[in-house]
């Protein structure tokens, strides 16, 4: 893997370093608590963990990140995979979708 979109660091990081590419990076969006993993495996492969939070993002980024999801749908670059689909808006479905991103 060339790039990993990491939501939970905790559980996931020390596999994801074994799985990166030459070069690689993993981008931590979300982690539930601490977790210990060997540096040997970032050296390994030149590679890099990098943390980041939206809630920092500008205007002006927010503005860059939509033309650039745009463009990339529409290109192909993006395709997202939608995995499952929760209906409406209700606390039920809310806790449903937050459970079913954790798993």
């Amino acid at each position: 893997m060339d790039c990993i979109v990491e939501m939970l660091a905790n559980a996931n990081l020390d596999s994801d370093l074994k799985m990166l590419a030459h070069g690689g990076v993993v981008v931590v969006v979300g982690s539930r608590g601490s977790i210990e993993i060997s540096p040997r495996d970032l050296m390994a492969k030149d590679s890099s963990v990098l943390g980041m939070a939206l809630g920092h993002a500008t205007s002006k980024d927010w503005a860059e990140i939509k033309a650039a999801l745009e463009e990339g749908m529409a290109n192909g670059t993006v395709r997202p995979c939608v995995g499952k689909v929760f209906e409406g808006l209700s606390a039920e479905s809310a806790i449903e979708a937050h459970e079913a991103v954790i798993e």
